[in-house]
């Protein structure tokens, strides 16, 4: 394995009775990366998290973390892992006596970080406060303070935003970037919020009945976030030459259908019409579209979404 893979999954199976949660899963999640892992509810998204945890046991294939194989089930790589899940807290001790407890119990000699984490994930305020009392944002706090307390390599979150307002989001977004860009901590998160993922992944994984359906980057999550000019043509060949010896423009793609997408100078666009037109290519769809991660996940798996979200 590569020195900066910090996770991966090698057809990677997890089957209950007949039913095929997960399906010979493969990824890799580099250093520094924050990886975004969508799907449709039922798509097999904590089935993956509980087999990267360790938490379940995959039926076929592996896990890698950190170089050690199953390395969840590793206690020194286990150190190395924080992870946001639903686990409980006890309801009748205070936020600062909770994450005491989870100090303690990974190790941390430092009595102080317990008070730096609880400042870092908002709670400095509500420190005395008994769990029990907690709104359900304040909870999910919590939880990732304790996945945090430990400063781990690896973080797993598993539907970070659950519960917050849209302040609370934000403050999170905002949160993991800075874990990512300046202390170099590993970030694997499932989430439904499609916006808030295409705002903070560095790379995006869809996955559908179990399956791994494609992988995004970047560079390529921008791309699919542009406006762009659809053009539907006689000769998608002839027409891409026109555009780039005669117009100047690179910026396109030829996509399924005789379509070209064309991503630069969309003010030109009745200067690109005419001039398909006089060079003999019949035009019969021109429109200017937008398409976002949430257009681009429902053309992938079929589902349904509502505003933001796609049920997780």
């Amino acid at each position: 394995m590569p020195d900066d893979v910090v996770l991966e999954t090698l057809d990677l199976c997890k089957t209950y009775g007949r039913k095929a949660a997960v399906q010979e899963l493969s990824l890799l999640v580099r250093r520094g990366e924050i990886y975004g892992f969508l799907g449709l509810n039922g798509a097999g998204k904590t089935t993956t998290i509980r087999m990267i945890l360790g938490l379940t046991r995959p039926t076929s294939g592996g896990v890698t973390i950190l170089g050690r194989r199953h390395g969840a089930r590793d206690g020194t790589v286990r150190r190395r892992i924080g992870a946001l899940t639903e686990a409980g807290f006890y309801g009748n001790l205070t936020v600062r006596e909770n994450l005491e407890i989870v100090r303690r119990l990974t190790g941390v000699p430092q009595k102080e970080r317990t008070d730096e984490t609880l400042a870092l994930v908002g709670m400095a305020s509500e420190s005395g406060k008994v769990a029990r009392a907690l709104s359900t944002g304040m909870r999910q706090r919590l939880r990732l303070a304790r996945a945090l307390i430990h400063e781990p390599e690896l973080l797993v979150l598993d539907e970070p935003a659950n519960g917050l307002d849209p302040t609370g989001i934000r403050e999170v977004r905002m949160l993991i970037r800075s874990l990512a860009e300046e202390k170099g901590v590993t970030v694997f998160m499932s989430s439904h919020i499609l916006a808030e993922v295409q705002q903070v992944a560095t790379r995006i994984g869809i996955l559908h009945h179990g399956q791994l359906l494609e992988e995004i980057d970047r560079e390529e999550l921008q791309l699919r976030s542009r406006s762009y000019l659809e053009v539907e043509v006689s000769d998608t060949a002839r027409s891409a030459s026109l555009l780039e010896q005669q117009l100047g423009i690179h910026g396109f793609d030829v996509a399924d259908g005789n379509l070209l997408r064309i991503f630069q100078d969309l003010d030109r666009a009745a200067e690109v019409n005419a001039s398909l037109v006089r060079a003999g290519v019949s035009v019969s769809r021109l429109v200017v579209r937008h398409e976002s991660l949430e257009d681009h996940f429902i053309k992938l798996t079929g589902g349904e979404a509502s505003g933001q979200n796609v049920a997780g």
